[in-house]
């Protein structure tokens, strides 16, 4: 029997799907039309359930979640289900669901089950007092809710009564759970049950599924929901709330698909800004500011004041230990002087323009915010005698030692407030989690005892969670700001800022310092205008989690797969996506993408199931820009007014037209760039309407603009009746000014699905000789909108091979497009709300930081941005930061291709499909972002373009661009993590602080730690591995450091492999046009590794060891700077090593590499038998070409060296591996040189080094 391609294309979808059973993060980027989602129905009952315990399906629409519910339904009840209808449950939003149970009276009958329950307790001798409360409670509010809905239902939609509803869903949802707490107590009280399970209260309370289905959703094989809902929480009422976070339970196979991923993406972001307004908005968001650490430093000042009764002496120990530790971090920057509570801005300032601040992005990142060309700094300073700070803004510290006993930059300042108030939140975190552990075991305890008596498995209710353990501890305090403090600490303690890796049997915390982990926070310099002495309050608005980081998170939870499901899912833009560059380098091989081969398959099959007469004609649409832009030059052009009717050239009303909108944009536009702008739109529209309306073969045309067609909706209506002719049906005509009362009947504009369906679609579907074309914005229809329409009757289409569900009829796709260039890839919106701005803002705070991450924007570029931001004054484009230009160029594509997926649901087809296009996208077209699955249509239109496009020679090198701030980010990350790792070896004291970690008397701090292991795997895998083919040469083990994949870049070489770069004055790298040539190319011989290598035993040993003893000629090499440094020493200390080996009697036994706080005294130590130290050795591979003086930052190096020998205990000698003439500073305890220029050995170094390190020489 023959099988059709659809049969063939359908299974194909379904072994991809099959795939997704192992565990791990799967991209599943199969173009618009293969049956994803019917696929996703059938696997969920007939395969998964095998494979899983908990399938959950997300959709960023309730309609989508709707359209996945029925794909499910289509299949549980066939023969191959594996599920009935009672595994699955669709978790909808609360209103909606409390809505439902008020109106079909479960809400009611519950109450009455209340009521019965109550009787019962009352009627068995036991008191019921607190029980009836909480009920009269849950009555009160139910009856408003009541009303409420009921005057609703009576005055159709209206805003402010739906407010009302959910504030008062909320409330009952709290007062309900409430009630079955008290209950669940009352009966463990009272000792009628040991132990409350979830059965005993759904068969007390049979209406409680009803009302809040919810309540059993762990029971439930099968979840679907929206994004927002599980961003939001799923609630069960009588046990904790569940984030997404949360959902793959440990010791549970959960399968997690999001689909339309990128969309996901989007609207998880947007959850979390969301969430961050409404938990830091407002007054709020001096919570976490100077304010904050207050409040803080109040809970921590009086412990013996505190009860002891629940925790015994552990919570006085770790508010006396936070105590200690801030105490000696404010004394170790600000001296003696009190934390007073004001702060006063020293000179007066502008106030309507103020705008300051300093930003962060963890320990690693901080930037200071001022007004371009304001050299000013801020300080916090301190007058003998006041009672307060004052904020002083100045260029020069030295400027406020005579006015002030005490100056502290704010960013310093800042950063002693965030690592203050991370000691005392860790030391509540002990007690809190030594509290919860007990509890938990007390209670798994009692449960394993009650459950030994039952023939059933039961899920018992009272779960000791970490939010009661928080409340509980704060409840100790009697604080008036206990909410916010509970809310603060359960997001230090759940919200991670480290990755953890596998170290043999146990796993290693690493520190993650992308944006990602460690998210952002703005602190701004705000002065109360209605205080009279204008106090400075440092407010903070903060983002603390990621996508990004929720989906590591849910990965590396054992057993979870997540699938990301869409066609653009694997769009490399981080604006309308996840970072999928990030997600790639830090899950490493739990990341599985699509192959070569598996999308090639799909896309021919799809294409056998189009049509075979099908066509597809691309038309390009010119951006028409005028030559001579004086006035008088400024007219419509010749090109479209031949477009106009016959009628209106005859009257004169293209010209008319012409003048008057001429006329209007003068007043409304800055400049002729302005004008000239809306008026190449406005002619791109005259020519996609003209091209409809003359093409007898279109009946519908799909117009996508950036914004909606409202705004633009007087002109288009004028337009199209002065292009068909209709204008002479018009009540009024074409005067002075533009009419706003024209109506076309041809034109559609609408933003609204609900009206698309309903009218637009039903139109199409009932005349054959219907001829519409629909204006909307992109961002209107994105979300799996299927725009196809039942075909009428009589009306000309060909068909193909069809996805047709039996009973249904027939629909076909929209005849033709036109895609306009898309412009709006980030932006502050205005719209006069405060709360649009704050979104804005927020939103543009992480994405210049995950733009930074990718290395489109440097430091510097996110600084100025930050400011412009916060000013309102935001006009964030390509011209002005050529970085970003790769991003865009993804963004827009992928807006693109999911506007050209409407036109890609069915088979059924117009015998020619019309794409018309905005040439000025062009440059956003990439043949590297095209290596995907693609629709027939898009590729038609990538194709055409990508042979069309302008070859024209880059000014800029945008991969320049990026490789700097890329080798700029790695370099500011290792010389911070070297600085912790060295925190114990001598050098000048700086003002630096290291994090917030917290030194426990002689042991190390895990941060010094873990810098030193991370530092340690670095110098390993560079000397390993200088140039990598690509980033995925880099393991497990080469990416302890968590930003290895940074260090590299594709830098190009010439045939002796030598690398030229520029720097700017600061010696950062820089593209070609901001700096200097550096002076001396990096190659092999700049770092001496081929004189190295000509040492046949220094050779030997590389080998050995798997160092490479070359460059290769292609591939990713490491940034310059880390070459001329710590890969140079690294070589170095390895070739001084393999001549140790071989030329004395020390074994690798022998040699050690210093840990702790003598990491690094010296490079290694030769030990005695008795494990003392006998002789160290600080080996250098310096160019004798290049001046090596002490800086004037340094230590001098003869004090270092004294230092390092006393904390040793044995003599240290330094040795240069190629011989240098220059006079050293130590003849006695250096050896100038070990090879010389051509690798030989220099016998006088080698007797020198046996008479040291011989055992028979001591």
């Amino acid at each position: 029997m023959n099988i059709t391609y659809k049969e063939q294309l359908s299974k194909h979808v379904e072994n991809i799907f099959m795939g997704y059973s192992k565990h791990g993060l799967h991209i599943c980027d199969i173009a618009t039309g293969g049956g994803k989602s019917y696929t996703i129905g059938k696997l969920t009952c007939q395969y998964y359930p095998e494979k899983f315990d908990r399938i959950v399906i997300l959709c960023v629409q309730n309609k989508l979640v709707n359209s996945m519910n029925r794909e499910i339904d289509h299949f549980i009840n066939s023969e191959g289900s594996l599920i009935s209808s009672s595994d699955k449950m669709v978790i909808e939003n609360n209103p909606e669901v409390i809505t439902q149970a008020i109106k079909n009276g479960y809400f009611k009958k519950l109450l009455e089950e209340m009521c019965y329950q109550i009787g019962e307790q009352k009627n068995a001798n036991y008191k019921v007092d607190e029980i009836q409360y909480n009920y009269n409670a849950v009555k009160k509010i139910y009856e408003g809710l009541t009303g409420l809905i009921k005057t609703l239902d009576e005055s159709g939609k209206n805003d402010y009564i739906l407010n009302h509803i959910n504030e008062g869903e909320a409330k009952l949802r709290k007062v309900v759970r409430g009630f079955f707490d008290t209950y669940k107590r009352h009966l463990e009280k009272t000792k009628q049950l040991k132990k409350v399970s979830l059965e005993t209260i759904l068969n007390k309370f049979q209406s409680l599924i009803k009302v809040y289905p919810q309540v059993d959703y762990r029971r439930k094989k099968v979840l679907l929901m929206t994004v927002h809902k599980a961003m939001y929480g799923i609630d069960p009422i009588i046990s904790e709330k569940i984030y997404l976070q949360d959902i793959a339970e440990k010791n549970k196979k959960t399968l997690i698909l999001f689909d339309e991923s990128d969309q996901a993406a989007v609207a998880m972001r947007t959850a979390i800004i969301d969430q961050s307004i409404d938990n830091a908005g407002g007054s709020k968001r001096f919570a976490k500011g100077y304010n904050g650490y207050l409040q803080y430093k109040d809970l921590i000042d009086n412990p013996e004041q505190i009860a002891n009764q629940y925790y015994g002496d552990l919570l006085e120990k770790c508010l006396n230990k936070a105590k200690d530790i801030t105490n000696s971090n404010w004394k170790k920057a600000v001296g003696d002087i009190l934390p007073y509570k004001n702060i006063f801005l020293s000179n007066y300032e502008e106030l309507e323009t103020y705008r300051r601040g300093v930003f962060f992005s963890g320990p690693a990142l901080k930037i200071n915010i001022s007004p371009k060309g304001n050299n000013t700094n801020s300080y916090i300073c301190y007058k003998k005698n006041d009672r307060h700070f004052y904020l002083v803004h100045v260029k020069d510290a030295s400027m406020l030692t005579k006015e002030y006993a005490m100056a502290i930059p704010l960013d310093r300042f800042l950063s002693l407030i965030i690592s203050n108030t991370t000691s005392i939140k860790a030391q509540l975190r002990k007690v809190i989690s030594d509290s919860l552990k007990k509890s938990r075991e007390q209670f798994e305890a009692e449960e394993k005892k009650v459950s030994a008596n039952t023939a059933t498995t039961n899920y018992y209710l009272g779960y000791p969670t970490l939010e009661r353990e928080i409340h509980t501890l704060f409840s100790r305090f009697e604080t008036t700001s206990e909410y916010q403090f509970e809310q603060q600490i359960n997001e230090f303690m759940t919200n991670r800022k480290n990755l953890f890796v596998s170290d043999g049997s146990s796993k290693m915390k690493l520190p993650d310092f992308s944006v990602y982990s460690q998210g952002v926070q703005l602190y701004q310099e705000e002065i109360d205008e209605r205080d009279n002495l204008h106090r400075v309050r440092l407010s903070c608005r903060e983002i603390s989690t990621t996508p990004e980081k929720i989906l590591i998170d849910l990965v590396n939870t054992d057993g979870t797969s997540v699938v990301l499901c869409s066609a653009t899912a694997s769009c490399w833009s981080v604006v309308s996506n996840y970072d999928i560059k990030y997600l790639k380098q830090t899950l490493g091989e739990k990341v599985h993408v699509l192959s070569k081969d598996e999308r090639e398959t799909f896309d021919c099959l799809v294409d056998k199931t189009y049509p075979s007469v099908h066509q597809i004609k691309v038309v390009p649409l010119e951006r028409y820009e005028y030559d001579d832009k004086r006035e008088n030059a400024i007219v419509l052009p010749d090109k479209y007014k031949q477009m106009f009717s016959p009628n209106a050239l005859e009257g004169g009303l293209a010209d008319r037209w012409f003048k008057i909108t001429y006329r209007e944009l003068k007043k409304t536009t800055k400049n002729i760039n302005d004008i000239q702008f809306q008026l190449y739109r406005l002619f791109q529209f005259i020519e996609a309407y003209y091209w409809f309306f003359t093409h007898n073969d279109i009946h519908s045309m799909i117009f996508f603009q950036n914004r909606t067609g409202d705004k633009d909706k007087d002109q288009i209506s004028v337009l199209s009746c002065l292009i068909d002719g209709t204008f002479k049906n018009m009540t009024c005509t074409l005067e002075d000014e533009i009419p706003s009362d024209w109506e076309n009947k041809h034109i559609r504009i609408s933003k609204d699905w609900e009206d698309v369906e309903s009218n637009i679609l039903s139109e199409l579907s009932q005349d054959k000789d219907a001829k519409l074309m629909l204006i909307s914005a992109y961002g209107s229809f994105k979300a799996g909108a299927n725009m196809q329409y039942e075909i009428p009757e009589g009306l000309e289409y060909t068909s193909g091979d069809n996805w047709v569900n039996e009973g249904e009829k027939l629909k076909k796709d929209w005849d033709a497009i036109y895609v306009q260039s898309p412009t709006s890839y980030l932006m502050i919106n205005e719209d006069g709300n405060e709360m649009t701005f704050e979104k804005s803002l927020y939103n543009a705070m992480l994405t210049l930081m995950m733009l930074y991450e990718r290395g489109c924007l440097s430091k510097a570029d996110v600084t100025q941005w930050l400011y412009y931001a916060l000013s309102n004054n935001f006009m964030f484009s390509e011209k002005r930061n050529p970085g970003i230009v790769k991003d865009k160029a993804a963004w827009a594509q992928t807006t693109v291709e999911q506007a050209i997926g409407r036109l890609c649901r069915t088979r059924n087809k117009p015998y020619t499909t019309y794409i018309l296009f905005d040439e000025s996208m062009k440059p956003f077209f990439d043949a590297s972002n095209m290596e995907k699955s693609l629709t027939k249509e898009f590729r038609a239109l990538a194709t055409y373009i990508l042979s069309h496009q302008d070859k024209k020679e880059e000014r800029i090198d945008l991969e320049e661009i990026m490789r700097c701030n890329d080798a700029n980010y790695a370099q500011a990350q290792l010389d911070r993590l070297r600085r912790i790792a060295l925190r114990y070896t001598p050098h000048k004291q700086d003002e630096d602080e290291y994090d917030d970690d917290i030194e426990e008397e002689d042991e190390l701090p895990y941060n010094v730690k873990i810098s030193q292991i991370m530092y340690q795997n670095y110098k390993q895998t560079i000397i390993r591995k200088p140039v990598i083919a690509t980033i995925e040469d880099l393991n497990e083990n080469d990416k302890r450091l968590t930003f290895m994949p940074k260090c590299y870049g594709n830098w190009k070489r010439n045939s002796a492999s030598e690398l030229n770069y520029y720097c700017d004055e600061r010696l950062k790298v820089c593209p070609k046009e901001n700096g200097k040539l550096f002076p001396y190319p990096i190659s092999p011989s700049y770092v001496r590794l081929d004189v190295l290598m000509k040492n046949p035993i220094i050779k030997s040993h590389f080998e050995k060891n798997g160092f490479a003893t070359t460059w290769e000629k292609e591939g990713m090499i490491l940034h310059p700077q880390i070459l001329a440094t710590d890969y140079a020493g690294e070589i170095g200390e390895e070739a001084f090593k393999a001549i140790l080996l071989h030329y004395t009697d020390c074994t690798e036994k022998d040699i050690k590499h210093l840990e702790g706080k003598d990491y690094e005294l010296a490079d290694f130590v030769i030990t005695n038998e008795d494990g003392n130290y006998r002789i160290a050795f600080d080996v250098k591979n310096m160019n004798p070409k290049v001046d090596h003086n002490d800086k004037e930052s340094d230590m001098p190096t003869t004090q270092k060296r004294e230092i390092k020998r006393k904390r040793l205990g044995c003599e240290l000698i330094t040795v240069n591996m190629l011989y240098m003439d220059a006079a050293g500073m130590d003849e006695i305890r250096e050896i100038h040189g070990v090879i010389d220029v051509n690798g030989n050995i220099i016998p006088s170094a080698i007797e020198r080094i046996q008479k040291l390190v011989n055992k028979n020489n001591i």
